[in-house]
């Protein structure tokens, strides 16, 4: 027996060591006698409130898997781990993926996408970054090819050139997931089908009809503190774990009784239903609907605050209940009560495993979470002001606020992910709608080209384009919502909250998993003078010009012309307001002029790609960012492009095709997601090769072919057709050649080189007349050597084809080789085989032959939009793709922003203070 003193909770370690040592002599009154079995014994300080010491046989912890020193939980709970059965049995299965390697490259948050994808797809992709329990959002989603199996472009990573990932047979399959490495406690949560898991996120997959009990049993005290026995380097501190799969299928689980089973799901259910909807007045959730300030929109803000706090509050109380409901059963499943409960619950730092201290921890949490209302009406306020930005351009639907839509049923836990959030203004097939989709009665005006600017009096004012959503929403009220809106935020007026913090605000909302993702873009002057706004989901290529011609022109002309009228008036002796006034209009001007000059550049080389995701789209525009912060990631960006270290992006290739299109030639990841991999690359053989010059091509598929077996026995059916009788049925000759009847053939050695060595090797004089060289010991050994060489020559190889030419065949044998041999059946594959420098020379111009003998992608290539066409050499393809993806004016306009970017260049960042 050994004592163990447990002084984790102690500050003063050796003054707490000799006080546990004093009640250890305490506790031990009356000499053991030696004869009597050691029983493992453990002392309460005085308090009652932990034990200080225990006496535990050490052998005892090999009970546990790995045999951690699990002195502190009673010998009952160590054997727990011997009589149940571990987790990964009953039909439910432990899994881990692997990282795409770059996650930059690989990585998105979902609604940086645009939502019509095309020939892309982006399931979601679970990192292990959520840690609640029963429901978690993954904002993440990965770039997937499922032709390949794999992650779109991916061609393994160091120490591990697999291309697919462990375990992608099991992807897209519903189950649980929680994160490898939580902080202090894990959860796991349910994950809908059509999702991809990583190596952070071991994914249980089960029965359906067992799943929410299990998950149940899974986010309970009592199997989250036995996965904690396992942890080598303990659970105190708030330590970060570690929940690798196989802790987690070392877990013994319970025996769940129906009725026991019933009442998991049951609560289980309820939870995951009552998280999810508190993610419904999330703007950056799949399932957001309407956020929390607009659900009543009869109430005053603040009062709405107070309001949602309480239901939040509701709700967490809800949950916990359901918590402790779902611990008291799987404690009694798993036989652990009293003392060794308590120690549990003491293990994992709370005490909502008791039945007595529920009400109280819940009351406690209440407070501990209570915020003023007027910080959470703040907050819940920089949630509002995006929302009715989204609605003017034609992202949300504002008729759930209205009321005259109700809200859908929160999806069902087993059905894929929807494309767009409910609250998305939708068509009739679930995409977002377009002009056409959209009712004459809407009770809105949308900016359907996702522009608006900083303008008072402009019709597509951003401020006052929001007081229209205002009035649609609280009606005569919206004035009033207003000022109360602008008093909590601390800003004057809502054109001051956009001119000031609300960028900024949205980034950090727009951020996840270190991803930045912002989709309503700020583009301004460097004082902020003067503001467009771009939604991100409405980008086309004529985007800036119509940045430019509707709203920067016009905005140049009208400030030039009301300073000439300025210098004007103030032409002979103008007061010092007058010239303060005039130089802050030319200020202005100037500042204009900049910005115009800016869009200029930018207008012709736009040609945006959302899978590229939101800062690469970003970046050529960083010296129109006025965000410090952000302005500084958007050019660290557009310098890493420049520098060739994004090439996979679409922008890289359409700015610089003269570099990425040759890169492509040597790099098939590149090649891929360029789609420039059927032009540059070839599987042959099951791997993958860079394409021959097409005359090296032909050559090699014709040596491939060109085989000694195949020689002699073209040679051989030569004579067999000038020898055998005329009417013989080439089926009839099969069966002789098959039956053995010919064994002494060289036909027969080239088809079954195996059967016929083997008679060689005990007939000299039939070895000599079919050319067999045998070898002097005339052993097994030697045998097998024999016919290794000889099948490396091509004997053997034919075999089936011969068959598949014969064995039906009812015309004479004579007959079928004379059309054989002068070309008439070179559809045939015996012919490729035995005539291929004729086949493959006819396949570099009969598409259709090529098909027929699966030459065509080494031979043949078809172009994206265009026809089938004979290859090139590979130098010339890149050469014609180069050209063909060579813009003058897109040139042109890159040349001048690289050049504007230079020191001394006039697209400078200097601030200038607005004096208007």
């Amino acid at each position: 027996m050994t004592v163990f003193f447990r002084l984790l909770d102690c500050e003063d370690k050796a003054a707490g060591l000799a006080q546990a040592i004093r009640r250890l002599a305490e506790s031990t009154d009356q000499p053991r006698d030696p004869r009597e079995p050691c029983k493992e014994t453990s002392t309460r300080d005085r308090k009652g409130e932990s034990p200080s010491h225990f006496v535990v046989d050490p052998k005892s912890f090999a009970q546990v898997p790995g045999s951690p020193f699990a002195y502190w939980v009673s010998e009952r709970v160590r054997r727990l781990f011997q009589m149940l059965p571990p987790f990964e049995t009953g039909g439910r299965r432990l899994r881990l993926g692997d990282h795409p390697s770059d996650d930059f490259r690989y990585l998105r948050l979902f609604w940086e996408l645009p939502f019509d994808v095309g020939s892309r797809e982006w399931p979601p992709y679970y990192k292990g970054g959520v840690n609640t329990p029963y429901f978690g959002e993954t904002p993440l989603v990965v770039d997937w090819d499922r032709s390949r199996q794999t992650y779109r472009a991916f061609l393994g990573r160091p120490g591990r050139s697999n291309e697919r990932p462990s375990n992608y047979e099991s992807f897209f399959l519903a189950g649980l997931t929680c994160p490898n490495r939580p902080h202090r406690r894990g959860y796991f949560s349910h994950m809908p089908p059509g999702g991809v898991f990583g190596h952070t996120s071991p994914v249980v997959q089960l029965p359906r009809d067992s799943h929410w009990a299990v998950c149940a049993v899974l986010n309970s005290d009592a199997f989250i503190s036995l996965l904690h026995l396992l942890m080598p380097r303990g659970i105190e501190g708030g330590q970060t774990l570690k929940y690798e799969v196989g802790y987690i299928r070392s877990v013994p689980i319970p025996m769940i009784d129906p009725e026991s089973a019933n009442a998991l799901e049951r609560h289980a259910l309820a939870s995951y239903r009552i998280a999810m909807s508190l993610s419904t007045s999330c703007d950056t959730a799949r399932v957001f609907c309407l956020p929390a300030f607009v659900r009543d929109s009869g109430s005053r803000l603040n009062r709405r605050s107070a309001d949602d706090d309480r239901d939040g509050a509701i709700c967490e109380r809800e949950l916990w209940c359901h918590h402790s409901d779902v611990d008291s059963i799987v404690f009694q499943l798993y036989g652990i009560v009293g003392e060794d409960r308590r120690r549990l619950a003491d293990m994992l730092g709370a005490t909502i495993g008791c039945e007595d201290t529920v009400l109280s921890d819940l009351n406690e949490e209440a407070e501990t979470q209570s915020r003023p209302a007027e910080r959470n009406a703040k907050n819940e306020l920089m949630e509002m002001i995006p929302y009715l930005l989204g609605c003017v351009l034609g992202r949300w639907d504002i008729r759930f606020a209205t009321g005259e839509k109700l809200a859908s049923d929160l999806p069902d836990p087993f059905a894929p992910l929807p494309v767009c959030s409910p609250g998305v203004l939708q068509n009739a097939d679930g995409l977002p709608a377009d002009p056409s989709d959209v009712p004459a009665d809407y009770p809105l005006r949308i900016s359907w080209p996702g522009l608006l600017v900083d303008d008072e009096g402009h019709d597509d004012d951003t401020a006052g384009r929001v007081r229209d959503v205002l009035r649609v929403i609280w009606q005569e009220r919206a004035e009033a919502i207003e000022q109360e809106a602008c008093e909590i935020l601390g800003v004057a007026s809502v054109r001051d909250y956009f001119r000031a913090t609300f960028f900024a605000d949205h980034i950090k909302r727009y951020s996840k998993s270190r991803r930045k993702a912002p989709i309503y873009w700020e583009l301004a002057t460097p004082s902020g003078s003067y503001t467009v706004w771009l939604y991100y989901h409405r980008f086309t290529k004529d985007t800036f010009y119509k940045v430019l011609n509707d709203y920067v022109k016009p905005k140049v002309e009208h400030e030039r012309r009301k300073l000439d009228r300025m210098r004007g008036e103030t032409r002979d002796e103008p007061t010092r307001s007058q010239r303060e006034e005039r130089d802050a209009q030319e200020s202005f001007v100037a500042e204009l002029t900049t910005f115009q000059e800016e869009i200029e550049r930018i207008a012709p080389l736009w040609n945006p790609d959302l899978n590229d995701g939101v800062i690469i789209n970003y970046a050529p525009l960083w010296r129109l960012v006025k965000l410090r912060s952000w302005q500084t990631e958007c050019k660290d960006c557009w310098d890493k492009l420049v520098a060739a270290d994004y090439d996979w992006a679409h922008l890289a290739m359409h700015l610089w095709p003269e570099r990425v299109v040759p890169k492509c030639a040597n790099d098939r990841s590149l090649a891929i997601a360029h789609e420039l991999e059927d032009m540059l690359w070839v599987e042959d053989n099951g791997k993958w090769r860079k394409l021959n010059e097409p005359k090296r091509e032909t050559a090699e598929q014709i040596r491939r072919r060109d085989k000694e077996g195949s020689r002699r026995l073209r040679d051989e059916f030569q004579t067999l057709a000038e020898r055998i009788d005329a009417d013989l049925a080439a089926a009839d000759l099969w069966q002789q050649l098959n039956g053995g009847e010919l064994d002494e053939s060289v036909a027969a050695l080239c088809l079954w080189p195996r059967r016929v060595l083997e008679l060689c090797m005990g007939d000299p004089d039939l070895a000599r007349r079919l050319e067999v060289k045998v070898p002097a010991k005339r052993t097994k050994a030697a045998l097998e050597k024999l016919v290794k060489q000889y099948e490396a020559a091509g004997y053997g190889e034919l075999t089936d084809t011969v068959r598949d030419a014969l064995a039906d065949c009812r015309e004479p044998f004579r007959e079928l080789w004379r059309r054989l041999s002068d070309g008439e059946l070179d559809d045939q594959p015996l012919a490729l085989s035995l005539w291929p420098e004729r086949v493959v020379d006819r396949s570099t111009e009969d598409r259709n032959l090529a098909d027929l003998h699966e030459l065509t992608r080494y031979l043949w290539y078809h172009e994206l939009d265009g026809d089938w066409r004979r290859r090139k050499s590979p130098q010339q393809e890149v050469t014609d793709e180069v050209a063909r993806r060579h813009n003058p004016t897109v040139k042109a306009a890159l040349q001048s922003l690289l050049d504007a970017g230079k020191p001394g260049g006039n697209g400078g960042t200097r601030r200038r203070k607005r004096s208007r």
